[in-house]
């Protein structure tokens, strides 16, 4: 045999080597399990595929699909109906994203309470090492995490105890990206609750607008408006001054609708001489009016303003700082004025030193995304 012929033979075979080392390691991270959950003793089986820091979640609850992706790369979380072709958007991390996703929820546990190890075990073929975690004496859960994979394969709740979660015929393969994608035909819905539009919203517009001051007698169907003013509350009072049932509401309209339910701002007095207050503490960036109106009955509403902190607009990249009083509340309201998402973090200062996580808080819990205009 030729030199050069075997030169070309080992040039060949090292080759061959490197090319199944590629395809060996070319979906390193990536993998497809089954997903047994037992939940107050009912089983709650499904699918998971997992590539890197993206994840896909398949179950079925109540006899309708859902799915659940988690952009480890972005930062979201997506809850999809396949049968209606909708999906929400959470931000990952948040509540609302753990409460839908057991696995972020055990990895917030992990990295921010007490954890114990209890040693390495093998679960499902992969060596795991598994902690019990504890906030102070109590103890919350016990999971085990594949370093290989990187990944928890299995968790037991301490409360309720018939509660656990495991990855079962765990197999390492390719996972196209594809499965990580919201369809194109899907809508993505709002997290904001639908509101109804009262049969009644035609007799606002012919309503006048009142000062307050403002002390009347109003029956059923009469209507008043008010301006909202930065720096102003609206207090709103109102009295039966009928023999029978009587109600009323007071609620805030945006853009000619109301910005929430008025159903939930309606009250309700039953005798002669009942009262109640709403106040209204919205400034002009979440609303621009608020409306009283009464339902049925005689009601005589007092109207008056109160002094509220006035808004103030902050730009992307800028901040606001101001003092806090030991042992006395303070409430921040951030509302959305952009027409795309905004995020702020709320952080806290001694002394002109950043305080620490461990000081203030999870970051996490201190990050507010707002998704839509007028979120708050």
């Amino acid at each position: 045999m030729s030199k050069i012929y075997f030169n070309f033979i080992c040039f060949a075979l090292l080759f061959l080597l490197y090319q199944i080392g590629c395809a060996q390691n070319n979906y390193q991270g990536q993998f497809r399990a089954d997903l047994h959950q037992k939940i107050s003793g009912k089983a709650a089986d499904g699918k998971i595929f997992v590539n890197a820091d993206n994840y896909r979640i398949e179950i079925t609850e109540d006899g309708e699909r859902v799915n659940i992706i988690v952009k480890g790369d972005e930062g979201n979380t997506y809850i999809m109906s396949p049968s209606k072709k909708i999906y929400k958007k959470f931000k990952s991390g948040l509540m609302e994203s753990m409460i839908v996703d057991p696995f972020q929820s055990c990895k917030y546990m992990y990295e921010n309470y007490d954890k114990k190890s209890e040693g390495t075990e093998t679960i499902g073929g992969y060596a795991c090492e598994k902690y019990r975690v504890f906030t102070g004496d109590h103890y919350i859960i016990t999971q085990w995490i594949s370093k290989k994979l990187n990944f928890t394969l299995k968790v037991i709740y301490a409360a309720p105890q018939d509660r656990m979660m495991e990855l079962k015929n765990i197999e390492e393969m390719p996972v196209d990206k594809s499965l990580f994608e919201i369809p194109s035909d899907y809508t993505k819905m709002s997290n904001k609750p639908e509101i109804k539009i009262p049969d009644w919203i035609g007799d606002v517009d012919k309503a006048g607008f009142e000062t307050p001051p403002v002390k009347k007698t109003l029956k059923e169907g009469n209507i008043i408006k008010i301006k909202i003013k930065n720096g102003n509350g609206i207090k709103v009072v109102g009295s039966n001054k009928s023999k029978n049932n009587s109600a009323f509401l007071a609620v805030s309209f945006k853009d000619g609708k109301p910005a929430s339910d008025p159903s939930m701002r309606t009250m309700n007095l039953s005798y002669e001489g009942q009262s109640a207050t709403f106040n209204m503490d919205e400034t002009p960036f979440e609303a621009d009016e608020v409306i009283v109106r009464v339902r049925e009955g005689t009601v005589e509403v007092d109207i008056s303003n109160y002094n509220i902190p006035e808004g103030m607009k902050i730009s992307s990249g800028n901040e606001h700082r101001f003092s806090i009083a030991p042992q006395e509340n303070t409430i921040v309201k951030l509302v959305n004025l952009n027409n795309d998402e905004s995020t702020c973090v709320v952080s806290f200062y001694k002394k002109g030193k950043k305080l620490s996580d461990d000081e203030a808080g999870p970051l996490n819990f201190r990050t507010y995304y707002l998704e839509e205009k007028s979120d708050s």
